[in-house]
């Protein structure tokens, strides 16, 4: 199952490469460079990002339900219906979480391999801004998603895809 999806990813990539990236201009090599060699600490902070991110989905999910217990158990003062309690914490709400935590985990395993300028590292960053896309569909049909998260995501991706295939020539194969 993974060969089959490294298969498929790899042949995205390649459409990317070739059909898109490649009608794109080019970069100057002196900012490739500058790039390449800060890719790592970009992972890191990227990795880093993807962890507050399920933290702060978690966390707000949290303050919805206790804001609506608290409205429930205090709607005889206010003369006010009770709410049902329904924290929104559904298969997308997780599901979305889980997704955050592997994009986190590619962009941490990446960050040695991109030290070595290894394309290894460079494919793990790859996997965790296409699942970012996932990400951004999943949170599609989530209570605390939307269009626009959707929108952001294919955004973020985008402009990360287009810095990181004009890298990609930097970073060696095992077999180089």
């Amino acid at each position: 199952m993974i060969a089959t999806l490294k298969n498929i990813l790899a042949k995205l990539e390649g459409f990317i490469g070739s059909r898109v990236i490649s009608n794109l201009p080019d970069i100057d090599i002196s900012l490739k460079r500058a790039i390449t060699k800060h890719l790592p600490v970009i992972s890191l902070a990227f990795g880093l990002i993807c962890l507050y991110m399920a933290f702060d989905q978690w966390h707000n999910a949290e303050h919805v339900t206790s804001l609506i217990q608290y409205a429930n158990q205090n709607e005889h003062m206010y003369g006010i219906p009770s709410m049902p309690v329904s924290s929104h914490m559904d298969l997308a709400f997780w599901l979305g979480i889980l997704i955050l935590i592997i994009m986190a985990y590619l962009f941490f395993k990446a960050i040695s391999r991109l030290k070595a300028k290894n394309k290894e590292g460079w494919n793990l960053v790859y996997y965790a801004i296409v699942i970012n896309v996932g990400y951004g569909v999943i949170m599609l049909l989530n209570y605390y998603g939307g269009n626009w998260l959707l929108i952001e995501h294919l955004l973020f991706s985008v402009f990360c895809l287009y810095f990181l295939f004009e890298v990609r020539a930097l970073f060696k194969t095992d077999d180089s």
